[in-house]
């Protein structure tokens, strides 16, 4: 049966529902989502004449995952429990080798069969590190070194040997508005074709008088960052964007607009194009909603998307009597609230009592 591209969809009865298939947008659907996020975005621009006040500090490098999840070996319920696990895990092992990771984006993008079932995630993560050897490090120190009952990560069968890393150095990073009203990202990038050719230079003085401006401008994102690796000759664009409501009377489900509103928008900085560089055609999209977001290894993670947190939301997220013993920031899990997943001890710091790395992380090491 033929798999199409689904960006509309609903979590209802547990699963998700297919709405309509997506293909490329044509000039008029594009100009269609367009007006939908100039009418209805939930946020207007902050005061722009100084935009260098949004800069982030602290952030020197920017990585960026990709994967493909097929979930015939791993079921959407499980993707909630694995992911919470994995980023716990992951994240306290960068603590412990010295990276300062100062946080991580996971994007997911659902692909559904004809039938509305779902066949596959094209997901990963966007973080941001003190510096680019901290990202570097994170790929070679963590994601090479992590293995899960025996299995190393990227050899995990569910993936099919698609995961890729790309450390870059941070040009430039601003925010223009809290983490909690993240709900996509989006990842343009170029690479060099001129040999020889290092744009940083050019990058830094783009950044400082166009690409920062533009996207305080714009109102509906919350970040916008620009990025270069000098070791693939490659420039990327990452720019995170705040949830976009349809106007009233517009049945269209939020995540669809949001999603949507994003992938519409033309990068910051046009004259990229007309430089030396040439685009790098995504494999499946460039556009993700937000599966979820973690500030650090033990801090609760937020998922935007979930049911449980955003109303109509259609992304998983752990839940309770999924197998695994895990807090988010709208739920708690502990042996009162949650027995049927969590064992007395679970949380207290100690792996006892039967613990597991899979069914209380926040205790249990691999």
């Amino acid at each position: 049966m033929k798999t199409k591209q689904i960006v509309l969809g609903a979590l209802a009865a547990g699963s998700f529902v297919a709405a309509a298939g997506c293909e490329a947008p044509s000039g008029e659907e594009r100009a269609g989502e367009a007006h939908v996020a100039s009418a209805s975005a939930a946020v207007t621009a902050p005061g722009c004449a100084n935009s260098a006040a949004y800069e982030i500090p602290g952030v020197g490098g920017a990585l960026f995952n990709t994967l493909a999840v097929d979930t015939a070996i791993l079921p959407m319920w499980q993707v909630g429990k694995v992911l919470a696990n994995d980023q716990i895990h992951m994240l306290r092992m960068a603590s412990d080798a010295g990276l300062a990771i100062r946080d991580k984006h996971v994007p997911a993008y659902v692909t559904f069969d004809a039938t509305g079932n779902v066949v596959r995630v094209d997901s990963g993560g966007f973080y941001q590190c003190a510096t680019l050897a901290d990202c570097q490090r994170y790929l070679t120190d963590v994601v090479g070194q992590y293995r899960l009952d025996g299995t190393a990560f990227a050899a995990r069968p569910e993936f099919h040997g698609s995961f890729e890393g790309h450390a870059y150095e941070v040009i430039g990073a601003a925010k223009f508005r809290e983490v909690p009203e993240d709900y996509a990202i989006k990842i343009t990038r170029w690479r060099v074709t001129t040999p020889g050719w290092n744009p940083r230079a050019f990058l830094a003085q783009r950044w400082a008088h166009q690409s920062r401006d533009e996207a305080c401008q714009r109102g509906t994102l919350a970040q916008a960052h620009l990025l270069w690796s000098e070791a693939e000759g490659v420039v990327a664009e990452v720019t995170i964007g705040a949830k976009v409501e349809a106007p009233p009377g517009n049945p269209t489900p939020y995540f669809v607009a949001t999603l949507g509103a994003l992938a519409a928008q033309d990068v910051l900085d046009p004259l990229l194009d007309r430089v030396p560089l040439a685009r790098i055609a995504p494999a499946v999209t460039n556009t993700y909603l937000v599966l979820t977001y973690w500030p650090s290894a033990l801090a609760p993670g937020r998922w935007p998307n979930s049911s449980s947190a955003t109303p109509g939301g259609p992304l998983p997220e752990p839940f309770c009597g999924d197998g695994s013993c895990n807090t988010t920031v709208t739920h708690v899990e502990n042996a009162s609230t949650c027995p049927v997943d969590c064992a007395p001890g679970c949380g207290d710091g100690t792996c006892a009592g039967g613990e597991t790395a899979s069914t209380c992380a926040v205790d249990c090491r691999p």
